[in-house]
This record gives C-alpha cells, sequence and structure tokens, in this order.
C-alpha cells in the first residue's frame, strides 16, 4: 500500500469523506475541527491530511481507534527488537488503513 493510499483509508476512517489534490489528501474543514491548521491551503474550506507526518493528526487517530493503537504498540515493540527505527506513527496509520480497507470491502 502506498503512502497516498494508506494515508486516504485514514482520512475515510477518521471523517469519512476527503479528496486528492496534488498528490496530497485533503479534508473539508466543517469535518475536521480537532485537526492542527493546514499548512497549505487549497480553498478556507480545506486543510492537507498527513497522519505520517503530522503528530496531531496521527494521535487523532490513535484516541479515535484505541484497539489499532493497542495492535500498533505491540507490533512496534516486537520491530524494536530487530530493528530501532520503526515507525510507531507509521504502524498505527497502517492498521487504520487495513481496518477501512476491510470495512470497504465488506458489504
Amino acid at each position: 500500500m502506498t503512502d497516498l493510499e494508506m494515508t486516504m483509508f485514514c482520512a475515510k476512517a477518521a471523517v469519512g469523506t476527503a479528496y486528492i489534490h496534488d498528490s496530497s489528501v485533503w479534508l473539508h474543514c466543517s469535518k475536521v475541527l480537532t485537526f492542527t491548521e493546514p499548512r497549505r491551503e487549497v480553498n478556507r474550506y480545506s486543510v492537507q491530511y498527513n497522519p505520517l507526518h503530522n503528530d496531531a493528526q496521527k494521535w487523532a487517530l490513535a484516541e479515535r481507534f484505541p484497539e489499532c493503537l493497542v495492535e500498533a504498540l505491540g507490533h512496534w515493540r516486537a520491530m524494536q527488537a530487530i530493528h530501532n527505527d520503526c515507525d510507531l506513527g507509521r504502524t498505527l496509520c497502517g492498521c487504520v488503513a487495513k481496518m477501512q480497507q476491510e470495512k470497504e470491502r465488506t458489504p
């Protein structure tokens, strides 16, 4: 799964709707009240969404999906024993993305 696909699945899981513009995922502001201010605006109604690099968005996912945080922590601890560069945030986003992908597959 690419970073863009992972981010899009996380956005859908977090707020339900998102769109891609200039190879980035964007959300409508009316749906997102708890995330940090945008780095760049497409228009006054949109904010860029990138939980892989934005800690506030990443931890908002952890708060919304605690079961994914528990799974990510377990995976992260196991991977830390093998290599020290395992990213907990990326593992969390991957878990949320897989959960959303499965949700979309099931009727």
